[in-house]
């Protein structure tokens, strides 16, 4: 270490200690002079003997310095130096390299930024790799599920797993009413432990005590019994938004549907529940309220009614010295005992899945966010090689600057060094370069990620990114430039001195080329790549999702609030409601669905045919939708047979009828001859039997890339949920619409709740997002990295034409055409093009398997794709060559000859 600071100070301070040297070696001088003197030495005499034993003074300096300064650190100061005036001496070089080298560090800064964001920031909650989501299976139906609430009683049992488990029922909209204050709210509501199972703190106030609000089981059984008010806690934007941060809030009453809460907490700014995106639960809660009724007291009935409140999110957090194995194989107890215990969940098949919480959360962004950062590395790796490119053209244009180095005495390390501080030069400036495009990009991929990366993600340069940029700077500075280094460090130039100029031909050269072909291989892989997702973004484009989502305007509705009554008065209601919206100008048809499609929302039901039991319905699911009479020819889906639900049937229910779509109607009979035909489901908890009266076309409601369950619709009467979604086609100006829709329904009720207005086109943009976003980008990069390789080959041959020019010129004035310089020129770039299809090919058909789920009927080998790259890449590079072989066929025989 103290060499070490010796060594540094050295190089901080030169002056000084040069000075603290030489004062130093005068000392030992003027000793033995003193020396000598005392022994009876002349003093003139004694000089001249102590100068002659010390010897030459410049050599010992010279050891002197050996020992004191880091000599290899100072030889890399001043390479470093050579190599910044070199490159500011070719400002044209400097930037293009810089520039080229900056956008791939760029890009790969941006992508890692939510890379890191997604997969590596665990959530804000206390220790959450102790947490798990807890769901149900079953065999009828892939995928995962909400949990029935008195399920939690039976997970809650294994306390030798679980230190708490936690449930959210499905959020609920409803009116928040605040002095003279009504407006649009989410609310949430949890079991009180929620908040300590994920380990939140309220940051104003308190969360929610053990059984707080709690309704026990005998005052529900009391039919005089009147509920006391609850409690809440609010999210810090709503406090913020609507409070004015006003602390004062907690211990104050608000009202929500009707409901007196008293608010207790406040919940941090950081603070979101987050869920994976299949579980459908809001993103959004403002206020959080605790569940007044104990889980076990819950129904198991509907218990695959994902628009009930029978069912919701279930975390749980692990015992101390419990692992996921052991609590899964819990949870597999568990479930054998619920199937011993009840039929239906034998039938169905019912299982329990114990999933680590963040591994959850980010399952479904890995495949996209790593296909990107493949794209952006392959982006990275050509950037360094066109520069690598570069570095050696310029290496090969220095032969008689390297052969002087060599010609006085310097080794291959001190050659190699030297040529590859130059790299690191450019690497440094190209890295904080790319920082400063990263943070300009990081705003973007925030806007454009919104609806495809889990909810809450902020994606930013932190440090552990800023240091992975720095170590891919460093990497970039080696792949750059180690290969011209150790090639040029090789070959011997002493011959060079006496050439007048360099004559050489880089593209000639085994470098030049196996730089190019890598260059143009790694293009295919990436070109190929987007070209894939540009071709599943075009099928999912042209995929009919079963409705016209043109001029559709839909928005949703809260009754909770509205003091309607039961199913009846709200079905008169929203029949009034649909009559008003039907006179407003440019209205041209209405409808009302519990949830419209590629909304988010799933609803899904049990059925079965007259004869057989609840339990076997359980292997049937459908999607259930309540609807109004004009629903389907509002949303633009086709009738393929029988007839809509009638006028009246949106306010009376004589009679039990459904409509059902192709996909169920083929389900029950392969004719699909099903009018007039019975089928069962459960509805309030009851199973009915309801006749088949029509018979629809399909309609994708959760995506677009699959067709989904098959659909059950009612009239709205049957049901009449509380939450509802209104679509309204329309030939008007939509914001003037919404203006008008907003002043009818607070004409009919003040506290009906109007929200989320949006376009349909909107949920089907939303639909396409991931496809889209990663399309966006991998073909962003795809461009950029055919526009490198084409610049790439561009200047290797434009180089390669200059280093020719005596050659060329003396083709010419032996005869040859411009046609033959023209030929030459371009046959030599072609050739490596060619190679370069020849190696990519086959790696893009591998590199595009990753793209596989995110991919719609095109396969990784798609030979159309493959082709039409090809055709593009040798298009793009036929004029990289071509501009240079141009160039070369115009110039001057006698020019070139005297020249040279």
């Amino acid at each position: 270490m103290r060499k070490l600071w010796v060594g540094l100070r050295a190089l901080i301070i030169p002056k000084r200690v040069e000075r603290e040297l030489d004062e130093e070696m005068q000392f030992h001088l003027d000793m033995h002079v003193k020396q000598l003197v005392e022994s009876g030495v002349p003093e003139a005499q004694a000089r001249r003997v102590a100068h002659g034993a010390f010897g030459d003074r410049r050599r010992h300096k010279e050891h002197a310095r050996e020992e004191r300064y880091l000599v290899w650190l100072e030889e890399f100061v001043r390479d470093l130096a050579y190599a910044a005036r070199g490159l500011r001496n070719r400002p044209g070089f400097a930037t293009i390299t810089i520039l080229v080298l900056a956008i791939g560090i760029g890009a790969n800064t941006t992508i890692l930024s939510a890379v890191n964001a997604v997969l590596f920031q665990p959530p804000p909650y206390e220790s959450p790799d102790r947490l798990a989501f807890i769901w149900q299976t079953n065999r009828a139906t892939p995928g995962r599920f909400q949990v029935p609430a008195p399920d939690i009683a039976d997970y809650r049992t294994r306390t030798d797993v679980f230190e708490g488990v936690g449930f959210a029922a499905n959020a609920t909209d409803g009116v928040l009413q605040y002095g003279d204050r009504a407006e649009h709210t989410r609310v949430g509501v949890v079991t009180p432990n929620l908040f300590d199972v994920l380990g939140i703190s309220a940051a104003v106030g308190r969360t929610f005590l053990p059984g707080e609000a709690e309704i026990s089981a005998a005052s529900l059984a009391d039919t005089t019994f009147v509920a006391p008010p609850s409690v809440a806690v609010l999210s810090h934007g709503v406090w913020v938004g609507r409070f004015g941060t006003d602390s004062s809030v907690v211990g104050r009453h608000i009202s929500i549907g009707g409901q007196q809460l008293t608010v207790v907490g406040i919940l941090p700014a950081s603070f979101a529940l987050r869920t994976p995106a299949y579980a459908g639960y809001a993103a959004d809660i403002e206020v959080w309220t605790p569940l007044r009724i104990d889980v076990s007291l819950f129904t198991r009935s509907r218990r695959r009614d994902l628009d009930s409140d029978n069912t919701g999110i279930v975390i749980a957090r692990l015992a101390p010295d419990a692992t996921f194995d052991r609590a899964q194989s819990a949870m597999t107890a568990v479930a054998s005992a619920q199937r011993e215990k009840f039929p239906s969940y034998n039938e169905a098949g019912v299982e329990i899945d114990v999933v680590p919480l963040q591994e959850d959360l980010v399952a479904e962004a890995k495949p996209a966010l790593f296909a990107l950062q493949g794209a952006v590395g392959l982006v990275l790796l050509i950037a360094c090689i066109n520069v690598a490119t570069m570095l050696a053209a310029r290496g090969s244009g220095r032969r008689q600057e390297l052969a002087v180095r060599t010609a006085l005495g310097a080794g291959r390390g001190r050659l190699i060094r030297q040529l590859l501080s130059e790299a690191l030069v450019i690497a440094t400036i190209a890295g904080i370069v790319g920082i400063a495009f990263a943070a300009l990009a990081t705003s973007t991929m925030n806007r454009m990620s919104a609806v495809v990366l889990p909810t809450g993600t902020a994606i930013r340069i932190d440090a552990p990114v800023l240091g992975i940029t720095i170590l891919v700077s460093l990497a970039a500075a080696v792949l750059a430039g180690v290969m011209p280094a150790v090639v040029f460090s090789a070959k011997h130039f002493t011959h060079a001195l006496g050439e007048r100029s360099s004559s050489g031909d880089l593209m000639q050269s085994r470098i030049g080329r196996t730089l190019i072909v890598a260059q143009l291989a790694l293009s295919v892989a990436l070109l190929a790549g987007a070209g894939l997702l540009l071709r599943s973004f075009g099928e999912l484009h042209r995929v009919e999702p079963g409705f016209d989502p043109n001029g559709l305007v839909v928005f949703n509705l809260d009754l909770a609030g509205a003091n309607l009554g039961g199913p009846a008065a709200r079905a008169v209601f929203v029949s009034g409601l649909e009559e008003r919206v039907r006179r407003l100008p440019g209205v041209e048809a209405i409808g009302l669905t519990n949830a419209v499609p590629l909304s988010g929302t799933e609803w899904s039901q049990p059925y079965g045919m007259p004869g057989e039991t609840e339990a076997e319905w359980e292997r049937n699911s459908a999607d259930f939708r309540m609807i109004t009479s004009e629903y389907f020819t509002t949303m633009g889906i086709g009738l393929m047979a029988g007839r809509m639900f009638t006028a009246e049937e949106n306010v009376m229910e004589r009679e039990r009828v459904v409509i059902v779509d192709r996909k169920l109607a083929r389900n029950i009979d392969p004719s699909g001859d099903v009018l007039g035909q019975h089928i069962g489901f459960p509805l309030d908890g009851a199973p009915i039997s309801a006749r088949i009266v029509g018979i629809v076309e399909n309609v994708r409601h959760t995506s677009l890339r699959s067709e989904g369950r098959e659909t059950i619709y009612v009239p709205y009467r049957q049901e009449a949920s509380r939450s509802v979604a209104m679509a309204v086609r329309t030939s008007r100006d939509v914001q003037s619409l919404t203006i008008a829709l907003q002043g009818e329904l607070r004409a009919i009720d003040a506290l009906v709740p109007v929200f989320d207005f949006t376009l349909m086109e909107a949920h089907v943009n939303n639909a396409l997002a991931p496809t889209r976003f990663v399309m966006t980008l991998v073909a962003a990069f795809a461009v950029l990295s055919l526009v490198l390789a084409a610049s790439g080959l561009y200047g290797l041959l434009s180089f390669a034409v200059l280093q020719r020019k005596r050659e060329l010129g003396v083709r010419l004035a032996l005869g040859a055409v411009e046609r033959d310089i023209v030929g030459l020129v371009v046959r030599g770039g072609m050739l490596l093009v060619l190679v370069g299809l020849a190696v990519g090919i086959p790696a893009s058909i591998i590199t595009s398997r990753a793209l596989t789920l995110l991919l719609y009927t095109v396969s990784p080998w798609d030979p159309l794709t493959l082709f039409t790259v090809g055709v593009l890449l040798t298009a793009v590079a036929a004029l990289a060559c071509y501009i240079p072989a141009r160039h070369a066929s115009r110039i001057d025989p006698m020019t070139a000859l005297r020249v040279e």
